[in-house]
């Protein structure tokens, strides 16, 4: 639709003979505009769509994973990000979980975040990101940083490759943090600070959350997560079966196929055989503890699904944001 075909149907419009009230006429005539002016809205609006849409940036130049190397699988609540090299397929759709609405803190928990804020707009950047990676290393009983090693999120995996860790920066929210159930770094932005300012939370379980500001382990009311979190987080894992840095996926054989099987069938799967190969009751054990943990359910085993595999088959000496309060599984 051109603006020369909108004004020629205004033109004619216009010509019809209307009612003698007059009364009437600037109505009519206030409608007509409005139509004229709907109708060369839409006609940009299909052009702008024909054109495609406006690119979207993403978090510290990231984009959103898809089904690339080093893990494919979405979460219920996750946005995974990669960097550029990775080739993202088209975005996944999620199943989203409702949280809660905290109710307002009480006056001396307002206290207590105003004190954390202080904190951590004392420190720098730099400093709140040392003390909270070095806070999750030492929940993975890993060496910890060197003084003057930096640990803002671009240099994150470098430190999880030098201490045999893996590195999986999320986008999400606290029921995610539940079902991944590892200690994490919190992106935070706290008042008088024009910079992210950095905590560990290593306990999220029934009672209040345990931030590690500057060393010093805090409970803090969920209210302040509602604050000053985001959704941006930073989680080391272990891949304690080699289950390699590709997905698994349907069709696929070899020794890490067997050694999924076996984590499988620890996790519950009985009906699993460890025979190597992907195969069909391979592929719907996979999709039943993906629904049941309320992972997207495509059927591939990628690094979310690696991580709470992990969890629920047990044994591994990993730390625990949730089920063991802080604790190894």
């Amino acid at each position: 639709m051109s603006a020369r075909s909108v004004l020629r149907a205004y033109r004619e419009i216009a010509a019809l003979p209307l009612p003698p009230r007059r009364t009437a006429r600037p109505r009519v005539a206030g409608v007509m505009l409005a139509a004229g002016a709907c109708a060369g809205l839409i006609a940009l609006g299909v052009a702008r769509l024909i054109s495609g849409p406006a690119g979207r940036d993403g978090w510290a130049g990231a984009k959103v994973e898809g089904e690339g190397p080093a893990g494919d699988d979405t979460g219920i609540v996750a946005m995974l990000m990669t960097g550029p090299e990775a080739d993202p397929d088209p975005a996944t759709p999620m199943t989203t979980v409702d949280t809660p609405v905290a109710e307002p803190p009480p006056p001396a928990a307002r206290g207590q975040s105003a004190e954390i804020d202080r904190t951590l707009a004392a420190m720098s950047r730099a400093a709140s990101a040392h003390a909270a990676v070095d806070a999750v290393l030492a929940a993975w009983n890993a060496p910890p940083l060197a003084p003057d090693e930096a640990a803002v999120p671009g240099d994150l995996p470098r430190i999880a490759r030098q201490r045999s860790l893996e590195y999986l920066p999320v986008m999400g929210n606290a029921s995610m943090l539940r079902v991944l159930d590892l200690p994490a770094v919190l992106e935070l932005h706290v008042s008088g600070a024009d910079e992210p300012r950095y905590a560990a939370l290593t306990a999220l379980g029934t009672g209040r959350p345990v931030l590690v500001v500057a060393g010093a382990p805090t409970e803090v009311d969920a209210a302040f997560l509602d604050r000053h979190w985001f959704g941006q987080a930073h989680v080391f894992w272990r891949d304690f079966e080699a289950l390699g840095p590709q997905s698994l996926r349907p069709s696929a054989r070899g020794a890490a196929v067997a050694r999924l099987q076996a984590l499988l069938r620890r996790a519950g799967a009985n009906d699993v055989a460890e025979n190597g190969a992907f195969d069909a009751a391979t592929t719907a054990a996979v999709l039943d503890f993906q629904r049941a943990r309320l992972l997207f359910a495509d059927g591939r085993v990628g690094r979310l699904t690696r991580i709470v595999l992990y969890g629920a088959a047990g044994g591994y000496p990993r730390p625990t944001l949730v089920t063991g309060g802080g604790g190894t599984s």
